[in-house]
């Protein structure tokens, strides 16, 4: 079927509010592309959450260049020795692209996943790639969910960030080993109880590689934290958590 005739049986929309667009190959309207917002440092520089503004300093009232920032951790890494090297987002999880996300999950609109890929390569922040990215695994659905839903969207994502950036991604380098509650449905307390052991990696194929952990949204950092002690423990190199946004 040519995009002629389905654009005259199903005219193209917008992936997140369904509003009008002018051809097939935009993502969103006008107004939904203006909304998203983009991650910028400072930030925490483990898990990648970022501060409001900087420390009040004399410099930025008087037209003189602050110097750089000193890393720092968020309240919440300081005191933690995390699994991965470090997490980081494209984009706040919020208005379209929350919307996004969530009919990718939801509502079976799997062809969402490779301009949302192409959104989040534009976004990757350089100490992503300090050590190099030997192989991108995804954070795996669990049996029953997929299922359900028919897919894995954090595969479909990570399919499509390998093929961008010339990696080798594989379906299958984590598994489940038991079945967790939605970690939509529990309280920031619970989540990470909830994951805690419930992934195991596959040792021969992780094993002494630099591990690009992928998925959709990054909240509390739970999962990636129980991601990467699992690959940590199947022999990874490093672990560094790549996702299209995060909840801030």
């Amino acid at each position: 079927m040519t995009v002629g005739l389905l654009e005259a049986l199903m005219p193209p929309s917008c992936g997140a509010c369904q509003g009008d667009v002018e051809g097939w190959d935009e993502l969103l309207c006008g107004p939904c592309e203006d909304s998203l917002l983009p991650l910028d440092p400072p930030w925490c520089q483990c898990c990648g959450l970022p501060f409001s503004s900087l420390d009040d300093d004399p410099h930025l009232d008087n037209g003189i260049a602050p110097p750089p920032a000193p890393p720092r951790r968020c309240g919440v890494c300081a005191p933690l020795v995390r699994s991965f090297r470090l997490a980081r987002a494209g984009w706040h999880y919020g208005a379209a692209m929350a919307d996004l996300l969530q009919a990718l999950k939801f509502a079976g609109r799997r062809g969402l996943a490779v301009p949302l890929a192409s959104l989040l390569v534009e976004r990757i922040p350089p100490e992503v790639m300090d050590v190099g990215v030997d192989l991108i695994v995804p954070v795996p659905l669990s049996l029953p969910r997929m299922r359900q839903r028919g897919y894995d969207q954090a595969w479909l994502l990570a399919e499509a960030l390998g093929r961008s950036l010339s990696c080798p991604a594989v379906p299958r380098g984590l598994a489940r080993i038991r079945e967790t509650a939605p970690q939509s449905t529990l309280g920031l307390g619970q989540r990470a109880d909830n994951v805690r052991g419930a992934f195991a990696a596959l040792d021969e194929v992780v094993a002494g590689r630099h591990v690009l952990l992928v998925d959709d949204v990054l909240t509390t950092g739970a999962t990636a934290e129980s991601c990467a002690k699992a690959l940590g423990q199947g022999g990874a190199e490093s672990v560094t958590v790549l996702t299209v946004a995060r909840v801030v």
